[in-house]
């Protein structure tokens, strides 16, 4: 039994039988026989040798445990078993085990009994782990293959470290810990075990389904034997999971909280059902295919709603594919989960379906609300290769709970200037028009939507340029950010022209905010941030470096 102290006594009481081991290697230097108590320890008893032989003298139907020790600690085991009521004659064992010990921290209580978990297959009570004393465990009978965990309760939680092929690290806290024993249909290699949670949406977002995801801090999986690993952490976050996978089998996600609540001396054993591919088409309204359809795959993480049920479940990035040009696309590495594809074309439209559990197959038919069009000048002359980006409605988008349904399409222009992108359900929002190298127009889109709206002949205008001094120099890169307070936020890195002179070209009006970026140091400007309109194109704006 796990836990078992085995004590040696010497053998002065009568009757005794003796048994004979033939063939013992010239290595063993040591014979040792212990009876197997589980109250406190005694002394080895003695043993006749000759060479080649060794005779050892026990108490009939009491339990032993003889080995055979080479001079480097090494040795070979046999038992534990009954002693014999008659003289006989045991083989002797061939395989080499050794003991590790190590030191018990002050946290762990006297009483504290010590735990072997096994991640492996291997036959026997062995290895067998105990308390030495309040200062220290020993675990006796390991392999050179033996792999497994050395397991302490302590107060709030346990101590552990692994044993694999080298000597065993000190003994480490954590709040839980499992042994995740994971086997796959195909028998492949590569198993993986992730720790994620939910990112509740920011505090400016009134609510949010579709989430962010991040690790589990100080969550970890140690790898032991093929197929195994043990799982340990402190934290264990709301609606935190494991996942699992090999590089065939899986995903599978259990709650980290049912992992950590379970009995650590309890494995847990999972088998990974072969991956799920999905493959499918994205079709337009009027059955085109739809080339360039971004295809996003989110698994739900809480139950899927019964019907009339008000609200939809949360649900976190899975994996997404582009469809080639003939509409199609894969999805790969699904698992045993509830998942939904969202496809979204900037023209074409969006739609989102569920993706059924034992399907392999999908076809997604896109609709649209409606679409923007338009054309962007520059100086009178069409512009190739401006962006067209649609700006979600700042109350729509802070009171939406599915923020790919207030999301309209994006583009840019063609050769001649042209753009065409979707507009949403909803309406309103904005057409942000230029950025980069040139200046910004924006465009509203009017509420509720038409089936086309036509922006007509967008003119992007002139870029603000002007001039940043400073009452000294600031030694330091100078940005810009802004608008403040509007999408779209830009940053503009100043180039310094002169000492304490830095020129920015600014690509549309607004409340920019003037900032120092120094190395080592944190230093500002007043004022922070300047009204930027075309009244200050060419003229000299005037700051304190403080």
């Amino acid at each position: 039994m796990i836990g078992a102290l085995l004590a040696a006594q010497i053998l002065v009481a009568a009757p005794h039988t003796t048994i004979a081991y033939e063939s013992v290697p010239p290595e063993v230097v040591r014979v040792q026989m212990f009876e197997w108590h589980t109250s406190r320890p005694g002394l080895p008893s003695g043993s006749d040798r000759t060479p080649g032989r060794v005779t050892v003298r026990g108490t009939p139907h009491r339990v032993y445990v003889v080995t055979f020790a080479r001079a480097d600690g090494s040795y070979l085991l046999d038992g534990p078993f009954s002693w014999p009521a008659g003289d006989g004659v045991r083989g002797i064992p061939q395989r080499w085990h050794r003991t590790l010990r190590g030191p018990v921290p002050d946290v762990a209580a006297v009483e504290t009994s010590v735990e072997w978990i096994r991640a492996d297959a291997l036959p026997g009570p062995w290895p067998m782990c105990f308390r030495d004393d309040s200062r220290s465990w020993s675990c006796w009978g390991i392999l050179p293959e033996s792999r497994g965990v050395v397991l302490l309760p302590a107060g709030d939680g346990i101590l552990w470290t692994t044993i694999t092929s080298t000597a065993p690290a000190a003994l480490r806290h954590a709040a839980w810990g499992r042994l995740l024993i994971v086997t796959d249909s195909a028998a492949s290699p590569g198993l993986r075990i992730r720790f994620g949670r939910p990112v509740a949406p920011p505090a400016g977002r009134v609510a949010g389904i579709r989430l962010e995801t991040a690790s589990v801090a100080g969550a970890r999986a140690v790898p032991l034997a093929p197929g195994s690993q043990w799982v340990v952490g402190d934290d264990v976050p709301a609606e935190a999971w494991v996942e699992i996978a090999s590089q065939s089998g899986g995903p599978v996600y259990l709650a980290l909280q049912d992992v950590a609540d379970g009995a650590a001396l309890v494995p847990l054993q999972i088998t990974l059902s072969e991956r799920r591919v999905i493959d499918g088409r994205v079709l337009g309204a009027n059955g085109e295919a739809a080339s360039g359809t971004l295809v996003t795959a989110f698994r739900l993480i809480e139950p899927p709603p019964v019907a009339g049920s008000p609200g939809l479940p949360r649900r976190v990035l899975a994996a997404e594919s582009v469809a080639d040009p003939e509409g199609r696309f894969r999805i790969d590495g699904l698992g045993e989960a509830d998942y939904e594809a969202v496809a979204w074309h900037s023209q074409l439209g969006r739609a989102s379906v569920a993706l059924p559990p034992g399907g392999s197959e999908v076809v997604i038919h896109l609709r649209a609300s409606g679409l923007a069009r338009g054309r962007v000048l520059a100086g009178g002359r069409p512009v190739e290769g401006v962006d067209v980006i649609s700006v979600p409605d700042a109350a729509a988008f802070t009171a939406a709970s599915d923020i790919t349904v207030v999301k309209g399409g994006d583009g840019r222009t063609g050769p001649d200037g042209r753009f065409i992108v979707m507009v949403v359900e909803s309406g309103g929002g904005e057409l942000r028009i230029g950025g980069g190298k040139y200046p910004v127009k924006r465009v509203p889109l009017p509420r509720p939507p038409v089936p086309v709206f036509d922006a007509g002949d967008v003119e992007l205008g002139e870029s603000i340029a002007l001039t940043a001094a400073f009452d000294r120099d600031p030694g330091c890169d100078v940005r810009a950010a802004g608008p403040v307070g509007r999408t779209g936020l830009q940053v503009v890195l100043g180039a310094r022209t002169a000492e304490g002179a830095y020129a920015f070209t600014l690509p549309e009006s607004g409340l920019w905010e003037f900032s120092l970026a120094c190395v080592g140091e944190r230093r500002s400007l007043s004022p922070a941030a300047v009204p930027i309109g075309p009244a200050q194109a060419g003229k000299e704006l005037r700051f304190v470096v403080r």
